[in-house]
Protein backbone atom coordinates (compact mmCIF):
# COMPACT_ATOMS: atom_id res chain seq x y z
CA UNK A 1 0.00 0.00 0.00
CA UNK A 2 1.13 3.32 -0.87
CA UNK A 3 1.56 5.91 2.02
CA UNK A 4 2.14 9.68 2.34
CA UNK A 5 5.22 10.50 4.38
CA UNK A 6 6.59 13.89 5.53
CA UNK A 7 9.14 15.55 8.10
CA UNK A 8 12.24 17.39 8.66
CA UNK A 9 15.34 16.44 7.33
CA UNK A 10 17.50 15.29 10.50
CA UNK A 11 20.63 14.31 8.44
CA UNK A 12 21.76 12.24 5.02
CA UNK A 13 24.41 10.15 3.60
CA UNK A 14 25.46 8.03 0.77
CA UNK A 15 27.24 4.82 -0.29
CA UNK A 16 28.07 4.87 -3.73
CA UNK A 17 25.72 6.53 -6.11
CA UNK A 18 22.75 5.79 -2.99
CA UNK A 19 21.45 8.57 -1.12
CA UNK A 20 19.99 7.93 2.67
CA UNK A 21 17.66 11.29 4.26
CA UNK A 22 16.67 10.62 7.50
CA UNK A 23 13.79 12.44 8.74
CA UNK A 24 13.09 13.10 12.53
CA UNK A 25 16.12 11.76 13.75
CA UNK A 26 19.55 11.20 12.30
CA UNK A 27 21.58 7.99 11.67
CA UNK A 28 22.39 6.00 13.57
CA UNK A 29 19.27 6.08 15.57
CA UNK A 30 16.71 3.59 14.68
CA UNK A 31 13.50 5.94 15.58
CA UNK A 32 14.34 8.11 11.94
CA UNK A 33 12.74 7.47 8.97
CA UNK A 34 14.56 6.67 5.81
CA UNK A 35 14.01 8.00 2.24
CA UNK A 36 16.12 5.88 0.04
CA UNK A 37 16.95 6.86 -3.69
CA UNK A 38 18.77 3.85 -5.38
CA UNK A 39 21.85 4.87 -7.99
CA UNK A 40 21.07 8.20 -8.39
CA UNK A 41 24.19 9.59 -8.06
CA UNK A 42 23.45 12.33 -5.50
CA UNK A 43 21.48 15.35 -4.67
CA UNK A 44 21.66 19.37 -4.34
CA UNK A 45 22.84 19.94 -0.38
CA UNK A 46 19.54 20.41 1.43
CA UNK A 47 19.25 22.13 4.85
CA UNK A 48 18.67 20.28 8.20
CA UNK A 49 14.99 21.04 9.64
CA UNK A 50 13.92 21.34 5.69
CA UNK A 51 10.78 19.30 5.59
CA UNK A 52 10.69 16.51 3.00
CA UNK A 53 7.71 14.44 1.78
CA UNK A 54 7.43 11.36 -0.75
CA UNK A 55 5.00 8.52 -1.55
CA UNK A 56 5.86 4.92 -1.55
CA UNK A 57 5.75 1.36 0.17
CA UNK A 58 6.89 1.62 3.43
CA UNK A 59 9.18 -1.01 4.43
CA UNK A 60 11.40 -1.94 7.29
CA UNK A 61 14.72 -2.55 6.90
CA UNK A 62 17.04 -3.29 10.44
CA UNK A 63 14.39 -1.80 12.25
CA UNK A 64 14.17 1.53 10.44
CA UNK A 65 11.36 2.36 8.56
CA UNK A 66 12.13 3.46 4.98
CA UNK A 67 10.40 4.73 1.66
CA UNK A 68 12.61 3.31 -1.51
CA UNK A 69 12.75 5.42 -5.06
CA UNK A 70 14.08 5.28 -7.97
CA UNK A 71 14.46 9.47 -8.50
CA UNK A 72 15.36 12.60 -6.70
CA UNK A 73 11.86 13.95 -8.27
CA UNK A 74 9.75 11.40 -6.40
CA UNK A 75 10.86 13.89 -2.97
CA UNK A 76 9.06 17.12 -2.33
CA UNK A 77 11.06 19.68 -0.82
CA UNK A 78 9.13 22.43 1.56
CA UNK A 79 11.68 25.24 2.64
Amino acid sequence: MTQHVCGPLAGSGNSNDDVFLNLGRDYPDTGRFRIVLWDIGGVEPIPHGTTLCTMGEITLYEGVAQVELEFAGQVEIYE
